[in-house]
């Protein structure tokens, strides 16, 4: 509407003499030509992301940060350390997959390429080429990376057993740094990782894996001992309400019986 006003002014502004009026009907046509300009931009934005299923969506980072909240939420609850199976290579399996499809996990290719050991692993994608690595090694250390759809790193969690770090783009979410340990710049946080997941894999030996082990065969043998002690008095209290119920129907058949017999 301002665009249509100034349109009319400027037909009404030709209608005179003077090179004052002259500088007039120039000013009006330059504010016009970037009035239509901005209009244009402004309907682009809000048309073509509607439009065009490729187009770049907003809040690209916000999504892959969500993503495993996401995840854990359709799967019924975050997937706990002890329960992940994925080995490296279920997970170089799932990497090269997920480059079919989205072609943007190359850098998480690279940290697992760099593992050593008994990693044991999940990966979740949201379809879009946002994914989420979750590795870790004897319980000792923990790993959580976040892509976003542009195959750049949005979070690292890095856990060790003396120290936990974050990398990330929002400053409210980094963790573990101080003047003695600067957080690198993100150009450099794959080779950070990298480094990392290959000290962990020589820091860990075998006797490490087998403590680990031992010590979640022991929580799990707990577990089910208690199970078995609670299934145990469950059935010893049903087997007395079985006793008390038998006398019971005892002692109602021979009472029938008498009075039958009595009849």
């Amino acid at each position: 509407m301002i665009a249509r006003s100034l349109d009319a002014a400027l037909a009404r502004g030709t209608g005179g003499t003077g090179s004052a009026n002259d500088e007039l009907v120039e000013r009006l046509q330059a504010v016009v030509i970037d009035m239509r300009e901005e209009q244009r931009r402004c309907i682009g934005d809000l048309i073509i992301p509607m439009a065009d299923p490729g187009a770049p969506r907003p809040r690209t980072r916000d999504r892959a940060v969500k993503l495993s909240v996401v995840t854990n939420a359709r799967q019924g609850g975050a997937m706990h350390w002890d329960q992940m199976s994925a080995t490296l290579d279920d997970l170089r399996e799932r990497v090269t997959r997920g480059r079919r499809s989205a072609g943007q996990l190359g850098v998480l290719g690279s940290i697992i390429d760099a593992a050593e050991g008994p990693w044991l692993g999940a990966m979740d994608t949201d379809g879009r080429g946002a994914a989420e690595l979750r590795m870790h090694l004897a319980g000792l250390f923990r790993l959580t990376a976040v892509v976003t759809s542009a195959g750049k790193f949005d979070l690292v969690q890095l856990t060790g057993p003396s120290a936990d770090r974050v990398l990330s783009s929002k400053p409210s979410l980094r963790r573990g740094w101080d003047a003695d340990q600067r957080m690198p710049k993100q150009p450099e946080w794959l080779d950070y990782v990298v480094g990392w997941v290959m000290y962990a894999s020589a820091e860990v030996d075998r006797r490490a894996v087998v403590e680990w082990r031992l010590a979640g065969a022991d929580r799990n043998l707990e577990a089910m001992n208690d199970t078995v002690d609670n299934l145990r008095t469950s059935l010893r209290e049903r087997e007395q309400l079985r006793d008390e119920l038998a006398a019971e129907v005892a002692e109602l058949r021979d009472e029938l019986e008498s009075l039958t017999g009595s009849s």
